[in-house]
Protein backbone atom coordinates (compact mmCIF):
# COMPACT_ATOMS: atom_id res chain seq x y z
CA UNK A 1 0.00 0.00 0.00
CA UNK A 2 1.38 3.67 -0.68
CA UNK A 3 -0.47 6.65 -0.16
CA UNK A 4 -0.53 9.49 -3.13
CA UNK A 5 -2.23 12.59 -3.47
CA UNK A 6 -3.64 14.74 -6.06
CA UNK A 7 -5.00 17.86 -7.24
CA UNK A 8 -6.63 18.77 -10.29
CA UNK A 9 -6.40 22.09 -11.73
CA UNK A 10 -6.14 23.12 -15.13
CA UNK A 11 -4.03 20.04 -14.87
CA UNK A 12 -4.05 17.55 -12.46
CA UNK A 13 -0.69 16.99 -10.20
CA UNK A 14 -0.10 13.77 -8.40
CA UNK A 15 2.61 13.34 -5.63
CA UNK A 16 3.37 10.31 -3.41
CA UNK A 17 2.76 10.96 -0.04
CA UNK A 18 4.39 8.15 1.52
CA UNK A 19 6.65 5.19 1.22
CA UNK A 20 5.32 1.56 -0.34
CA UNK A 21 4.32 -0.42 2.95
CA UNK A 22 4.30 -4.29 2.69
CA UNK A 23 1.12 -5.30 4.36
CA UNK A 24 2.59 -8.51 3.68
CA UNK A 25 4.49 -7.98 6.81
CA UNK A 26 5.24 -11.13 9.27
CA UNK A 27 2.53 -11.12 12.81
CA UNK A 28 5.86 -10.84 14.91
CA UNK A 29 7.20 -7.94 13.19
CA UNK A 30 5.64 -5.00 15.04
CA UNK A 31 8.08 -2.44 14.12
CA UNK A 32 6.08 -2.52 10.33
CA UNK A 33 2.99 -2.61 12.16
CA UNK A 34 3.81 0.44 14.25
CA UNK A 35 5.15 2.05 10.52
CA UNK A 36 1.96 1.12 9.23
CA UNK A 37 0.15 2.47 11.67
CA UNK A 38 1.31 5.42 11.60
CA UNK A 39 1.19 6.17 8.26
CA UNK A 40 -2.95 5.78 8.57
CA UNK A 41 -2.77 7.74 11.44
CA UNK A 42 -1.66 10.60 9.52
CA UNK A 43 -3.39 10.32 6.64
CA UNK A 44 -6.33 10.27 8.90
CA UNK A 45 -4.97 13.67 10.31
CA UNK A 46 -4.12 14.88 7.23
CA UNK A 47 -7.72 14.44 5.77
CA UNK A 48 -9.85 16.22 8.83
CA UNK A 49 -7.37 19.21 8.23
CA UNK A 50 -7.92 19.01 4.52
CA UNK A 51 -11.51 19.00 5.21
CA UNK A 52 -11.36 22.01 7.85
CA UNK A 53 -9.56 24.18 5.30
CA UNK A 54 -12.06 23.27 2.66
CA UNK A 55 -14.95 24.52 4.77
CA UNK A 56 -13.02 27.50 5.66
CA UNK A 57 -12.94 28.11 2.32
CA UNK A 58 -16.70 27.83 1.29
CA UNK A 59 -16.98 31.03 4.06
CA UNK A 60 -15.28 32.92 1.86
CA UNK A 61 -16.69 35.08 -0.67
CA UNK A 62 -13.97 36.79 -2.73
CA UNK A 63 -11.25 34.49 -3.39
CA UNK A 64 -8.15 35.51 -5.22
CA UNK A 65 -8.32 33.22 -8.44
CA UNK A 66 -4.84 33.23 -10.06
CA UNK A 67 -4.21 33.62 -14.11
CA UNK A 68 -4.42 30.46 -15.54
CA UNK A 69 -1.08 31.34 -16.66
CA UNK A 70 0.47 31.22 -13.05
CA UNK A 71 -1.21 27.95 -11.92
CA UNK A 72 1.27 26.02 -14.52
CA UNK A 73 4.16 27.19 -12.58
CA UNK A 74 5.52 26.73 -9.34
CA UNK A 75 4.82 28.38 -6.08
CA UNK A 76 8.16 30.18 -5.26
CA UNK A 77 8.08 33.97 -6.94
CA UNK A 78 11.03 35.40 -4.47
CA UNK A 79 14.42 34.95 -3.45
CA UNK A 80 16.88 36.41 -1.65
CA UNK A 81 19.90 38.24 -3.74
CA UNK A 82 23.42 36.96 -3.11
CA UNK A 83 24.51 40.76 -3.15
CA UNK A 84 22.88 42.84 -1.03
CA UNK A 85 20.18 45.83 -1.20
CA UNK A 86 16.49 44.36 -0.20
CA UNK A 87 15.98 41.08 1.34
CA UNK A 88 13.46 39.57 -0.78
CA UNK A 89 13.63 40.02 -4.86
CA UNK A 90 10.34 39.18 -6.29
CA UNK A 91 9.86 37.74 -10.31
CA UNK A 92 7.66 36.82 -12.37
CA UNK A 93 7.49 33.68 -14.50
CA UNK A 94 6.72 34.21 -18.51
CA UNK A 95 7.45 30.83 -19.92
CA UNK A 96 8.63 27.06 -19.73
CA UNK A 97 10.73 26.09 -22.38
CA UNK A 98 10.45 22.34 -22.00
CA UNK A 99 7.72 20.71 -20.23
CA UNK A 100 9.96 18.55 -18.68
CA UNK A 101 12.42 20.15 -17.25
CA UNK A 102 12.01 22.02 -13.98
CA UNK A 103 13.44 25.50 -15.73
CA UNK A 104 11.61 28.40 -15.99
CA UNK A 105 11.82 31.94 -17.95
CA UNK A 106 10.64 34.66 -16.34
CA UNK A 107 11.65 38.97 -15.14
CA UNK A 108 12.39 40.16 -12.30
CA UNK A 109 10.37 43.63 -10.85
CA UNK A 110 12.53 45.93 -13.07
CA UNK A 111 11.86 43.65 -16.04
CA UNK A 112 15.33 42.02 -16.20
CA UNK A 113 15.11 38.48 -17.58
CA UNK A 114 15.97 35.76 -15.55
CA UNK A 115 16.05 31.93 -15.88
CA UNK A 116 14.89 30.42 -12.97
CA UNK A 117 15.85 26.48 -12.75
CA UNK A 118 14.86 23.72 -9.79
CA UNK A 119 17.20 21.04 -9.36
CA UNK A 120 18.37 18.32 -6.40
CA UNK A 121 22.17 19.33 -6.70
CA UNK A 122 23.88 22.39 -8.10
CA UNK A 123 27.58 23.68 -7.10
CA UNK A 124 26.74 27.73 -6.52
CA UNK A 125 30.47 28.31 -5.45
CA UNK A 126 31.33 26.26 -9.06
CA UNK A 127 29.04 29.05 -10.35
CA UNK A 128 30.28 31.80 -8.92
CA UNK A 129 34.07 31.21 -10.02
CA UNK A 130 33.14 30.75 -13.48
CA UNK A 131 31.21 33.96 -13.45
CA UNK A 132 34.10 35.68 -11.39
CA UNK A 133 36.14 34.85 -14.64
CA UNK A 134 33.63 36.00 -16.94
CA UNK A 135 32.55 32.99 -18.27
CA UNK A 136 28.82 31.80 -16.26
CA UNK A 137 25.79 33.89 -16.29
CA UNK A 138 25.06 35.71 -13.26
CA UNK A 139 23.98 33.84 -10.25
CA UNK A 140 21.19 35.95 -8.60
CA UNK A 141 19.94 33.77 -6.44
CA UNK A 142 20.47 30.15 -5.03
CA UNK A 143 18.59 28.68 -2.14
CA UNK A 144 17.29 25.99 -0.54
CA UNK A 145 13.66 25.16 -0.89
CA UNK A 146 11.43 22.22 0.89
CA UNK A 147 11.44 18.54 -0.09
CA UNK A 148 15.08 18.78 -1.12
CA UNK A 149 15.39 20.99 -3.64
CA UNK A 150 17.16 23.87 -4.63
CA UNK A 151 16.00 27.19 -6.07
CA UNK A 152 18.91 28.60 -9.01
CA UNK A 153 17.65 32.57 -10.48
CA UNK A 154 20.50 33.40 -13.16
CA UNK A 155 20.32 36.20 -15.44
CA UNK A 156 18.73 35.03 -18.99
CA UNK A 157 21.64 34.96 -22.27
CA UNK A 158 20.88 36.80 -24.79
CA UNK A 159 19.17 35.31 -28.13
CA UNK A 160 22.67 35.53 -29.86
CA UNK A 161 24.33 33.10 -27.78
CA UNK A 162 23.67 29.39 -29.43
CA UNK A 163 24.41 25.93 -28.31
CA UNK A 164 28.10 24.89 -29.16
CA UNK A 165 27.02 21.76 -30.86
CA UNK A 166 24.88 23.87 -33.34
CA UNK A 167 27.92 25.15 -34.95
CA UNK A 168 31.13 24.24 -36.09
CA UNK A 169 34.05 25.33 -33.15
CA UNK A 170 36.84 27.15 -33.98
CA UNK A 171 40.74 26.25 -32.35
CA UNK A 172 40.95 29.60 -31.21
CA UNK A 173 37.56 29.27 -29.50
CA UNK A 174 38.42 25.63 -28.44
CA UNK A 175 41.67 26.94 -26.82
CA UNK A 176 40.36 29.98 -24.89
CA UNK A 177 37.75 27.25 -23.15
CA UNK A 178 40.72 25.14 -22.51
CA UNK A 179 42.18 28.30 -21.04
CA UNK A 180 39.04 29.16 -19.00
CA UNK A 181 38.73 25.54 -17.86
CA UNK A 182 42.14 25.14 -17.22
CA UNK A 183 41.72 27.93 -14.43
CA UNK A 184 38.89 26.25 -13.05
CA UNK A 185 40.64 23.96 -11.94
CA UNK A 186 43.30 25.57 -10.55
CA UNK A 187 40.94 27.24 -8.70
CA UNK A 188 39.50 23.49 -7.21
CA UNK A 189 36.78 23.20 -8.97
CA UNK A 190 35.45 20.64 -11.57
CA UNK A 191 32.02 21.38 -14.39
CA UNK A 192 31.84 17.11 -14.47
CA UNK A 193 29.21 17.29 -17.68
CA UNK A 194 31.36 19.02 -19.58
CA UNK A 195 29.35 18.79 -23.05
CA UNK A 196 28.74 21.13 -25.83
CA UNK A 197 24.97 21.93 -24.97
CA UNK A 198 26.80 23.42 -21.72
CA UNK A 199 28.88 25.63 -23.49
CA UNK A 200 27.49 28.76 -24.91
CA UNK A 201 28.92 30.47 -27.91
CA UNK A 202 28.22 34.30 -28.91
CA UNK A 203 26.73 33.63 -32.85
CA UNK A 204 28.66 36.76 -33.95
CA UNK A 205 31.63 37.05 -31.58
CA UNK A 206 32.89 33.93 -31.33
CA UNK A 207 35.45 35.34 -28.46
CA UNK A 208 32.57 35.43 -26.53
CA UNK A 209 30.97 32.56 -24.66
CA UNK A 210 29.77 31.03 -21.55
CA UNK A 211 30.11 27.96 -19.50
CA UNK A 212 26.08 26.60 -17.41
CA UNK A 213 24.56 23.56 -16.06
CA UNK A 214 26.49 23.61 -12.93
CA UNK A 215 24.06 20.54 -11.49
CA UNK A 216 27.26 18.17 -11.28
CA UNK A 217 29.77 20.58 -10.84
CA UNK A 218 31.80 20.98 -7.08
CA UNK A 219 34.99 20.40 -5.46
CA UNK A 220 37.82 18.19 -6.74
CA UNK A 221 38.50 15.30 -4.74
CA UNK A 222 35.02 15.42 -3.04
CA UNK A 223 31.91 15.75 -6.20
CA UNK A 224 30.79 12.57 -7.47
CA UNK A 225 29.09 11.53 -10.25
CA UNK A 226 25.31 11.23 -9.68
CA UNK A 227 23.37 7.64 -10.39
CA UNK A 228 22.22 6.95 -14.02
CA UNK A 229 24.65 8.29 -15.98
CA UNK A 230 23.79 8.91 -19.21
CA UNK A 231 25.54 7.71 -22.35
CA UNK A 232 24.03 7.75 -25.95
CA UNK A 233 25.04 7.20 -29.72
CA UNK A 234 26.13 10.77 -30.07
CA UNK A 235 27.14 11.27 -26.09
CA UNK A 236 30.58 10.32 -25.25
CA UNK A 237 32.06 10.00 -22.33
CA UNK A 238 35.32 8.99 -21.02
CA UNK A 239 36.35 5.91 -19.33
CA UNK A 240 35.87 6.41 -15.34
CA UNK A 241 32.76 8.13 -15.97
CA UNK A 242 30.79 5.60 -13.97
CA UNK A 243 28.18 6.20 -11.12
CA UNK A 244 28.73 7.15 -7.79
CA UNK A 245 32.67 7.97 -9.15
CA UNK A 246 34.74 11.01 -8.10
CA UNK A 247 34.34 13.67 -11.16
CA UNK A 248 37.77 14.33 -12.50
CA UNK A 249 39.62 17.56 -14.02
CA UNK A 250 41.01 14.80 -16.47
CA UNK A 251 37.18 13.99 -17.17
CA UNK A 252 36.38 17.49 -18.37
CA UNK A 253 39.64 18.02 -20.43
CA UNK A 254 39.02 14.52 -22.26
CA UNK A 255 34.91 15.96 -22.65
CA UNK A 256 36.95 19.41 -24.11
CA UNK A 257 39.39 17.49 -26.49
CA UNK A 258 36.41 14.96 -28.04
CA UNK A 259 34.51 18.33 -28.87
CA UNK A 260 38.19 19.97 -30.54
CA UNK A 261 37.86 16.89 -32.48
CA UNK A 262 34.92 18.25 -34.58
CA UNK A 263 37.36 21.25 -35.91
CA UNK A 264 39.42 18.70 -37.82
CA UNK A 265 36.56 16.77 -39.38
CA UNK A 266 34.03 19.94 -39.94
CA UNK A 267 31.20 17.90 -39.25
CA UNK A 268 28.72 19.03 -36.16
CA UNK A 269 27.59 16.06 -34.36
CA UNK A 270 25.40 16.91 -31.31
CA UNK A 271 25.27 15.43 -28.28
CA UNK A 272 22.28 14.52 -26.25
CA UNK A 273 20.42 18.20 -25.43
CA UNK A 274 20.67 18.57 -21.26
CA UNK A 275 18.34 20.40 -19.67
CA UNK A 276 18.42 23.57 -21.21
CA UNK A 277 17.94 25.54 -24.33
CA UNK A 278 15.04 26.52 -26.86
CA UNK A 279 15.24 25.18 -30.26
CA UNK A 280 18.94 26.08 -31.33
CA UNK A 281 19.18 29.06 -29.12
CA UNK A 282 19.30 29.31 -25.53
CA UNK A 283 18.64 32.69 -23.61
CA UNK A 284 19.12 30.65 -19.88
CA UNK A 285 20.87 27.61 -18.25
Amino acid sequence: MSIMGAAWNLRPAIQPLSCTLPMYYHPTDTGMQIKVARHLGALKKAVRTLEEYYRSLESKVHLAVASSQAQLFPHPTSFSPLEGGRDREDFKYTDQPFQDKLLFFGTLSDLHPVCIKFVRRYSKDAHLECTSLGYAPTLRGFEKIPGGWFMVVMDRLPSEYVWLHSCIPTLPLVENIREVLTKLHQKGYVHGDFRDTNIMVCESDQTKFMFIDFDWAGKIGEVRYPMHVHRGRNLWRPEGVIDEELIKADHDVDMLSNIAARTTVGLTIPSDVGTVGTDHRLRAS
